[in-house]
Parts: C-alpha cells; sequence; structure tokens
C-alpha cells in the first residue's frame, strides 16, 4: 500500500527529488542497490548519481573525495588562484598543544571545523579566545572523535550557497544562522517556539527546527539574555554563529542580486576541481572589502540542493531542472508534463530491503534494482470525484480501486467527512469519465444520492491506492508490526530447532 504521507515525508530529499524530475520527464530511472544511488539514462546517454553528485567514473570519484576532505579543497582553490581564508590543517598526530600554539599567530576570532564534517557538525565559527578553542577542540577531538581539524581565520560578511551548473550559476542563498524577531511582549523561549511553528510549515526546514542547547544558551548568555528574557519589538537575536540549516537557521534566496563577483568565483572555484561538473559552493562575500571581498569557504560536490526549492525567504528556484537538463538535453521539451504526478518513495526502499527508516528485517527478499514504470506518454487530465450518499462501510473505496486499475488511471480514494467518498483520479480523459460514470451506481451495498466533479491539481502517485484516515493508519501499521512479529517467533523457533536437533 502506498504510504499517502510519502510527499512530506520526501519531498525535501535530493535522492527523490532528482529521480522525480527525471522520472516525469520519459527518462528511465533505474534505483541500484538502495534508496541513494540511481541510473537515469535515455538512450545511449545514462548517468549514475548519488543524491546530487555525478559518479559515473573515477574521475567523478575523485572529485567528491576532494570536496569531501576540506584541507584538499582548499589546496585545489588556492593553487588555481582563488582567495580562501589562511589557517592550517592539523591531523591526528598534531596534540591540542600545537594547534593551540599555531592559534596564537592569529587574531581572535577564528574558525574550527572537521576536515571531512557535514551539515555543520562539529563547526565553531566564532572561537574568540584560546580558552574557548582548548574546549573546542576536546568537544570535537573527543566527543565527536574528529581527529583531523583546520583552524582558520574567521572572515566577516554574508555566508552564500552558490549552486553551479556547468558554466551558470543556478541559484544563491544567504545563510543567516538561527534568529528569533522580538515583538515586545513574549520570552525568547516562546518566540522561539513560534518560530519553529513557522519553519514546520517549510517542507525543508520541517526538518531542522531550532533546538534550545548550550550552544543557544551561550550566545543568550553572551548577549546579556536568557529564555525568559523578553526582546524590544523588532529586535533581531541571533541564536548561533554557524550558518547552516540543520542547526536552524534560514534560506534566503538572493540568486536575482548576487553580485558578479560571486558568480564569478564560485563558477571559477567548480572549474578548479577536475571532473567536477557541478555543485554548491559556499562563499564568504563583505561587500566592505575592496581589496579581498570573496572567500571560498569549501565545495560540496553532493550538496543538499532543495533549500533552493523551498527557501525560508525569496523565491523557489528550479535547481533539479537545471540538474537535469544538464545532463539529458534531450529531455526539455518534456519538462513541463505530468507536474503532478509522484512514485512512492518508500516502495521503492521496500523493493531494495533498504530498511534505515523501517527496522532490519531478517532474511528480506531484496532486489539489487528497482527500475520505475514510466508515466503515461499521453495527455494526463485529473479530477476530483465527491461521491455522497451511503458510501461508507459499504466497500466503496476497494470497488473503485478495482475500477480504477481496470480503466488504467492512478490516484486515490478516501472516506470524505461523515457521509462522503472523495476520488483524485488521473489519466486519459475518457477513462477518467467513465470512472464517473459508473461511481453513479457504485458496488452493491451502496446508494449514491449525488456525485460532483470537478478539475484538480492535486499531487497523484502512479497507482491508486485507499488513502487511510489516521485511525486507519495506524491500525493498519499494527498489523504490520504484528505480522513481522510473528515472521521472526517463526524464524527464531526454526533456528533453535535446527541447532538442538542434533542435542
Amino acid at each position: 500500500m502506498i504510504n499517502s504521507y510519502s510527499l512530506v515525508r520526501h519531498g525535501a530529499d535530493t535522492y527523490y527529488q532528482i529521480p522525480l524530475e527525471a522520472w516525469r520527464r520519459g527518462l528511465t530511472v533505474t534505483f541500484v542497490k538502495d534508496s541513494k544511488h540511481f541510473r537515469i539514462s535515455s538512450g545511449n546517454n545514462t548517468h549514475f548519481f548519488t543524491g546530487s553528485a555525478l559518479i559515473d567514473d573515477e574521475l567523478c570519484l575523485r572529485a567528491g573525495q576532494i570536496c569531501h576532505y576540506k584541507e584538499v579543497t582548499k589546496q585545489y582553490l588556492s593553487k588555481n588562484n582563488v582567495s580562501v581564508p589562511k589557517g592550517k590543517y592539523f591531523d591526528h598526530s598534531n596534540t591540542n598543544e600545537e594547534v593551540l600554539s599555531y592559534a596564537e599567530s592569529f587574531d581572535f576570532p577564528l574558525v574550527l571545523k572537521p576536515t571531512n564534517g557535514s551539515s555543520g557538525a562539529g563547526v565553531f565559527a566564532n572561537v574568540k579566545d584560546l580558552v574557548s578553542l582548548k574546549e573546542c577542540l576536546v568537544y570535537v577531538r573527543t566527543q565527536l572523535n574528529y581527529k583531523s581539524i583546520i583552524i582558520e581565520e574567521r572572515i566577516e560578511g554574508d555566508d552564500i550557497r552558490v549552486f553551479v551548473v556547468g558554466n551558470k550559476v543556478i541559484a544563491a542563498a544567504k545563510r543567516v544562522p538561527a534568529n528569533i524577531t522580538g515583538n515586545g511582549k513574549d520570552s525568547i523561549k516562546k518566540l522561539i517556539k513560534c518560530k519553529n511553528i513557522e519553519r514546520n510549515k517549510n517542507i525543508m526546514l520541517r526538518k531542522s527546527p531550532i533546538i534550545i542547547d548550550k550552544e543557544v544558551l551561550d550566545s543568550l548568555k553572551l548577549l546579556g539574555y536568557n529564555l525568559s528574557s523578553i526582546p524590544r519589538k523588532g529586535e533581531k537575536i541571533f541564536l548561533r554563529d554557524k550558518c547552516n540549516v540543520s542547526a536552524g537557521g534560514d534560506h534566503v534566496d538572493i540568486t536575482d542580486d548576487l553580485p558578479d563577483r560571486v558568480k564569478d568565483i564560485a563558477i571559477r572555484a567548480i572549474k578548479t576541481v577536475p571532473g567536477l561538473q557541478h555543485g554548491g559552493v559556499d562563499v564568504m562575500y563583505n561587500v566592505d572589502n575592496s581589496d579581498n571581498p570573496c572567500a571560498v569557504i569549501e565545495i560540496n560536490s553532493r550538496a543538499m540542493i532543495c533549500g533552493h526549492l523551498y527557501p525560508w525567504e525569496g523565491k523557489p528556484r528550479e535547481v533539479i531542472a537545471a540538474l537535469i537538463d544538464y545532463h539529458f538535453p534531450e529531455s526539455i521539451p518534456n519538462k513541463e508534463k505530468n507536474k503532478n504526478l509522484y512514485f512512492d518513495f518508500d516502495d521503492i526502499k521496500i523493493h531494495l530491503c533498504d530498511w534505515r527508516e523501517f527496522g532490519n528485517i531478517t532474511n528480506c527478499n531484496a532486489k539489487t534494482e528497482v527500475t520505475l514504470t514510466p508515466p503515461a506518454t499521453n495527455k494526463v487530465v485529473a479530477r476530483e470525484i465527491i461521491v455522497s450518499g451511503k458510501v461508507q462501510k459499504v466497500g466503496f473505496r476497494s470497488w473503485a480501486q478495482e475500477r480504477a486499475k481496470e480503466l488504467n488511471l492512478f490516484g486515490f480514494a478516501e472516506n470524505f467527512k461523515s457521509d462522503k467518498v472523495r476520488i483524485v483520479v488521473a489519466g486519459d480523459e475518457e477513462n477518467v469519465l467513465s470512472l464517473a460514470k459508473l461511481c453513479k451506481t457504485g458496488p452493491s451495498k451502496a446508494r449514491v444520492e449525488d456525485l460532483v466533479i470537478k478539475e484538480t491539481n492535486q499531487p497523484v502517485y502512479l497507482g491508486f491506492y485507499i488513502k487511510l484516515n489516521m485511525i486507519e493508519y495506524l491500525r493498519n501499521e499494527s498489523k504490520i508490526a504484528l505480522r513481522l512479529i510473528k515472521q521472526r517467533i517463526v524464524f527464531y523457533h526454526k533456528q533453535k530447532k535446527m541447532y538442538t536437533s542434533d542435542l
């Protein structure tokens, strides 16, 4: 059964959005081994991806490795005269005392970060003195177990993520640290709660709320505040130093206002890495620094680019469409087709037994590849059919599912209010109207009193499924869990019998 919450769960997932865009255009999409590796094909044109990273050959894989290790990235950038922050790399053989000794030659504040971290883990962007640096070092190297680190100068300015494809900047966003704005009456704790409610409305940001932790409390303390403080109306308070969305930061689109010098350095940065055709470039930009306004902090070959689709502020950018345009230009005429069609990502994971989210299942009959069924090539229309009368608890949804499959239609049926069934269906227009005509009668136990049909732009999954309400969904999930438990018990007794049979 298709999970009706799949779009909400995976809408901000690069591993879902890129295959989805390709599939809608009629390209052949195959997931290989797990849900994070996929192949997209069009005739003889084939590319392999993991997320947004291209992994076609050894050169592409090496490009990914160069970007993964921040110190190696800096070496390539410096060699090609791309400005980077001054700093030094320290590996596991260097003691904390050596790091502290080197830091004394710099003016504080400094930046401390692991060479191979991601999503801001272990990054301290505003270390103010040696005492703080020592504490951060112990935390990063001992608790987070990042032995190799970089100490570098802190560059003031705007933190900008630029996404480049080929020789073109597709999108740019200013990354703003976690913050709240006072209204003159609510405490900081309540303002954080309200901000998280707003973030939860954004499909990208809902997974990254502002969490009240030691860093937030320390930041407030430095400003002379605590969670009970009430900021003035309009006063913006920054709760962290690092700008990562995963740490509660905001993603603000500035593509239309991006200075040419930032575009230029981002494009040049991508070109410095052999085999890298696209990626996210993190740039610090300080308009007041006339001598050196731009510096590249790092390059991300596997950038989580959905932030450009769902910014906190500003215009969404079609970064994934641009990626598919670049690698599959022959598909451009089809890019506007099937915009309201979706495939179920959880179903792919189940077939591949990619149980990272579902738990590990013993003796799973896993497939090594799953190729998506292509969407219809003819014109697809979508309609909403609402049937009223004695239509619940008479098998109307299951009946509609059977008729829809016979007519090669896809969509869903759900109970609606207390006396209605709602059917959202898409496919050939003649077949859609045929289903509507059949619904005027329905199954034998139903008594249809009214039927309304209208156009809809609602997202529709390939296949036809029964959409469950929350109670039905939980009951169904409980049945699945019980069945898996029974399977494990049977397996356990078989194993026990096999191993004790010779005793």
